[in-house]
């Protein structure tokens, strides 16, 4: 599930192979830096599928980083890994 306000944020359904990629991987034990990450559209793939213990999830925009840890409140339920956001 994933939630930002439109009027400040744009999305994108691009990238779907990439997130798919990401989705595919075992990331079991490992640490994972996500620069630029958005409303977490990659992050949250890292923790929900690939199973990463830790994801870095690195953005400046406060309106993104905001809907970021939103959307990490929201999925919490669905990983067990940790996610330190960085603004």
């Amino acid at each position: 599930t994933l939630s930002w306000d439109p009027t400040s944020l744009m999305f994108s359904h691009g990238n779907l192979s990439e997130r798919r990629r990401i989705a595919d991987l075992d990331c079991s034990g490992e640490t994972v830096v996500d620069l630029f990450a958005g409303i977490g559209y990659f992050t949250l793939h890292y923790l929900c599928n690939a199973n990463a213990s830790v994801v870095h999830a690195c953005e400046i925009n406060p309106n993104a980083s905001h809907a970021l840890k939103n959307n990490l409140r929201l999925n919490e339920h669905l990983f067990s890994g940790k996610c330190i956001v960085h603004t």
